[in-house]
């Protein structure tokens, strides 16, 4: 019997370690939260197309685009890549591009590149090289107002794109603003914010708080999100509809949705997917693209010098020309205040999806352990 009881002892041992571990590990941050102190906007790319080799005049305007970037101490996410179309060495991730541009090129061209989460190419705008540094492409009054929000806590930002039409825009509008209000009050927190694995870095209040931008599509100065939906959904854009495009963490685009699937059991779903706890931490593993923003995401979030674990992010961050640098981590911010636990209201019809154990389940193990172990003294006091 003692044999029996030091394996059952053991194996209590190994459960224990391995709920301890989970419970240790877990990352209860709201999506939105972690996209916004974790998740680095991807560096999108200004792809700029000439044969045989560029003018003085046309290096100068590469240069302009250059200064723009967080690189060279401008705010845009934004990088320059020349490629010469006659060269031969051109980078085989441009390929498509070159080779449609090719043949007919003469004057260089300017490509604007993101991706989405599948890795794919997306042509977020195109034009000549002189354009490309027109002011409206890096930034306007409505992606100024979506940074203004994210960085003062607002869970995401709803940003509609008005249709042809003003009944269906007002339409649309009153049913996001209603799920909006009505979400930003219901909606619980994951519980264990705050514990070890989901401690919060920015002094950024942690708010429930989704909000709508509306943008006419006959705004000239907000050219860069009007034709981006159309560019993503090209024909519902093109038969006047609306088009929605939810925004969180640091300009992080969830999708283009037109107003044929712009639901309010939609805007429910993606409103608590986002406010969920963090499963999966990986950036390029989560659903959404990132929209060319003009600011600084670090400086505004955190306090000098100090920035949170560089985790999920699979991408490079910076010029290979540049050296690393090692920054001090924080230690992170606890939550105490109660009222940001709260659990779904009875009429909201959602389960809490919480898939990450908390300091409960730590509760748990210990008090199986005691049942375990008594059990085992009783039997084998018996015998």
């Amino acid at each position: 019997m003692k044999s029996f009881s030091k394996q059952v002892a053991q194996l209590l041992a190994m459960l224990l370690f391995v709920g301890a571990g989970s419970t240790a590990l877990a990352c209860n941050i709201p999506v939105f939260r972690y996209a916004l102190e974790r998740w680095r906007p991807d560096n999108l790319k200004m792809v700029v197309l000439y044969r045989g080799s560029l003018s003085e005049q046309d290096r100068g305007l590469v240069e302009a685009i250059e200064r723009r970037s967080l690189y060279a101490g401008g705010n845009a996410n934004v990088v320059v890549v020349p490629i010469n179309v006659a060269g031969n060495e051109r980078p085989k991730e441009f390929e498509n591009l070159v080779a449609a541009a090719s043949p007919q090129l003469k004057d260089p061209q300017a490509i604007l590149v993101g991706s989405n989460v599948s890795g794919n190419q997306m042509v977020l705008w195109e034009g000549s090289l002189e354009q490309s540094l027109d002011a409206w492409i890096y930034e306007s009054t409505a992606r100024k107002e979506l940074i203004e929000r994210l960085q003062s806590g607002h869970a995401a930002v709803w940003v509609l794109i008005s249709g042809q039409t003003p009944e269906e825009t007002e339409s649309t509008e009153t049913m996001l603003k209603a799920e909006l209000s009505r979400l930003s009050e219901e909606v619980p927190f994951p519980d264990g914010i705050g514990e070890p694995g989901s401690e919060l870095y920015s002094d950024v209040p942690l708010t429930m708080e989704f909000s709508l931008i509306t943008i006419s599509r006959d705004d000239a100065t907000e050219r860069f999100l009007t034709q981006l939906a159309g560019r993503l959904a090209p024909e519902e854009y093109a038969a006047g509809h609306p088009i929605a495009i939810p925004v969180f963490g640091r300009g992080r685009a969830l999708e283009a949705i037109p107003t044929d699937r712009l639901t309010p059991a939609l805007v429910n779903d993606l409103c608590y997917y986002l406010s969920g706890a963090c499963s999966c931490q990986v950036k390029e593993q989560n659903p959404g693209f990132d929209l060319l923003t003009s600011t600084n995401w670090e400086t505004a979030l955190f306090e000098e010098g100090v920035l949170p674990p560089d985790t999920g992010l699979l991408h490079q961050r910076r010029l290979e020309s540049e050296p690393a640098e090692t920054l001090p981590i924080a230690p992170g911010n606890a939550v105490t205040d109660d009222t940001s636990q709260v659990e779904p209201s009875a009429e909201s019809g959602v389960e809490s999806t919480h898939n990450a154990p908390s300091s409960r389940g730590l509760v748990a193990w210990l008090a199986l352990a005691i049942v375990v172990v008594g059990a085992v003294i009783a039997v084998t006091h018996r015998t």
